[in-house]
């Protein structure tokens, strides 16, 4: 028999490439490698290469930023590199699909969305259709996934006439406009239809009305900013981002001189603190699974995901359902930090600003934010989700937590 609970939270995917031909599995080396450092990962590749494009407008601002102040925290390098106001990756156009970087599921087919949605009205049809809905979606990409849900919806007069309200969390105003674009013809027109906000963040959602609240995250959490803590014998140090400098010879474009030119080139590196760090300190305590961790293992938190699920868990208090699809299993990783730029892995420090950013999620962590919400947990049978996810090179199991 099912528990009782007031919110149904939360599901999350596992996600882990899969090779097509011959039904293999093929798993990455940063899938699992969440505190060895043997052997190379993105934290141990050569980043001290030679861009043959040239610094960009971005990796100009950074190392003018680190000559000025001293070495960044890998959150800040992400949130310069994802959203900056001119030159970040999310501020940009044609990030996703075939022209773009990545091609994410809700891109591949609108089966997906469609089963979602049917999953969401499982959830709100067994729970409560007293109470008004809300349908919270962080980081919609282009609008695909929210257009193939209310698509669904509108076949079900009971959900479209619940008084249906949609706030989709958006930071980038080109994206921003082109889910406008998509989501118009579900918008209210004459008070018939359904209400769509943007806002910049979760926690602008205000609204304390008791209602039926269901959050999307789909890869969402992986593009949060991060930092990274060493052990070391003593303590937890940080992995921060500096600068080197190092000598290139170009010929004279003078012919008839046949000289060299000598001159300074800065390049962006990992460096390590001299000390303990206060955020290293406090990330350190913030989960009592990281002081296990043997000495010269590498941890990736992020504290702004913790924050961003303390929010849901709050908007989700009067009962609702969640939906996190992402990159990652339930703990901490240490060397998944990683670039995407044309569907391939490339270095964090090639070409910054015009490459994506990401990193394995710890669900664990998750739902130490989010905390106790119900009163069991159960491995749910969606297995034409799962087989849908595995499919499209995307996911190998589904984990529902209460």
């Amino acid at each position: 028999m099912r528990a009782t609970a007031r919110a149904n939270f939360f599901l999350h995917v596992t996600r882990q490439p899969v090779l097509a031909q011959g039904g293999g599995m093929l798993t990455l080396p940063w899938e699992r490698r969440s505190f060895t450092r043997a052997g190379p990962g993105p934290l141990d590749f050569d980043t001290t290469h030679s861009n043959k494009f040239g610094p960009t407008a971005l990796e100009k601002i950074l190392v003018d930023s680190i000559k000025a102040t001293g070495p960044l925290q890998v959150s800040r390098y992400m949130q310069m590199c994802l959203s900056h106001p001119t030159e970040g990756y999310y501020m940009k156009g044609h990030v996703f699909g075939a022209r773009g970087d990545f091609v994410t599921s809700p891109e591949i087919s609108q089966v997906f969305g469609e089963l979602v949605a049917l999953w969401l009205l499982s959830r709100w049809m067994e729970d409560s259709r007293a109470l008004p809905v809300r349908l919270i979606e962080l980081g919609p990409g282009r609008g695909s996934l929210m257009e193939d849900i209310l698509r669904t919806f509108d076949r079900f007069p009971t959900i479209r006439n619940s008084h249906l309200s949609v706030h989709l969390i958006e930071n980038s105003e080109n994206l921003k406009n082109v889910q406008k674009a998509k989501l118009e013809p579900f918008s209210r027109k004459n008070g018939d239809r359904i209400s769509i906000q943007w806002h910049h963040h979760i926690q602008d959602i205000r609204d304390k009305t008791p209602m039926y609240t269901m959050v999307l995250a789909h890869e969402f959490f992986d593009a949060m900013p991060i930092h990274i803590l060493e052990r070391t014998a003593h303590d937890f140090k940080e992995v921060l981002i500096g600068t080197a400098q190092r000598k290139i010879s170009r010929q004279s474009s003078i012919a008839y001189r046949r000289t060299f030119i000598v001159h300074p080139e800065f390049f962006l590196q990992f460096v390590l603190s001299d000390t303990s760090t206060p955020t290293a300190t406090l990330l350190a305590s913030s989960s009592s699974r990281f002081s296990n961790v043997p000495f010269g293992s590498r941890l990736e938190i992020s504290p702004t995901s913790w924050t961003i699920a303390r929010a849901v868990a709050e908007l989700i208090k009067y009962g609702g359902a969640g939906l996190v699809i992402d990159y990652g299993d339930d703990h901490v990783f240490g060397s998944s930090f990683r670039g995407f730029r044309k569907h391939q892995i490339v270095d964090v420090f090639d070409q910054p600003g015009h490459s994506d950013l990401t990193a394995n999620v710890d669900f664990a962590y998750l739902k130490e934010a989010i905390g106790p919400v119900g009163l069991s947990t159960d491995l749910i049978n969606l297995s034409v989700l799962r087989r849908h996810l595995i499919r499209g090179w995307l996911y190998q199991r589904v984990l529902w937590v209460l």
